[in-house]
């Protein structure tokens, strides 16, 4: 069985966050390169899946959720465009670092709106059945989904996943020739 949904949606959150400080923190270009390459796979995988899994049960069981999918996805769209020019960047490039941190600095603001505002209330609308089906629903989705940006794409069901499906493979084989860091969930 998988974790519940809100646990997953923290773990990448906190995973994501984690490989930011490691990027800070390392010295190593090459190195510093592998993690760049990681945090725009895992945000990119991350994104998708919430817009796919998550955003549809705010607007169905929340109150006002629509309006909160419609945020949220906002802020998604930002994130994404600085994520796509960070895709086409080496580290070393001149501006890469701010665009990094001032996508970060949006991603962390998103996330902890997510966790303190609008999971809890989604969490007080559902059950736990609910809350189980959407854990096993983000499982299977999150392998299926872009590895990369793609800002222009549609970000809501079900085109986002259908569009997400066929573009998948051949981010897939574009992140052959890149190398990350190994992320570790429990």
């Amino acid at each position: 069985m998988s974790k519940d949904v809100f646990t997953q949606v923290k773990e990448d959150h906190s995973i994501i966050k984690q490989l930011y400080e490691q990027f800070k923190n390392e010295k190593d270009e090459h190195e510093r390169q592998k993690i760049a390459n990681t945090i725009v796979r895992e945000v990119s995988i991350h994104s998708a899946t919430e817009e796919i899994v998550l955003y549809p049960a705010f607007e169905q069981f929340m109150e006002n959720g629509k309006s909160f999918a419609d945020h949220a996805r906002k802020e998604h769209l930002g994130i994404k465009n600085i994520m796509y020019e960070l895709d086409g960047m080496k580290t070393s490039d001149a501006g890469y670092v701010p665009k990094l941190d001032s996508a970060m600095e949006e991603f962390i603001k998103h996330s902890k709106e997510e966790e303190e505002e609008n999971i809890p209330k989604l969490q007080n609308r559902i059950s736990q059945e609910q809350i189980q089906e959407l854990g096993q629903n983000w499982h299977n989705t999150r392998p299926m989904v872009p590895t990369h940006p793609h800002p222009a794409a549609p970000d809501k069901p079900p085109t986002e996943a259908i569009v997400g499906a066929a573009t998948a493979p051949a981010d897939k084989l574009r992140d052959t020739t890149r190398e990350f860091v190994d992320v570790h969930r429990t």
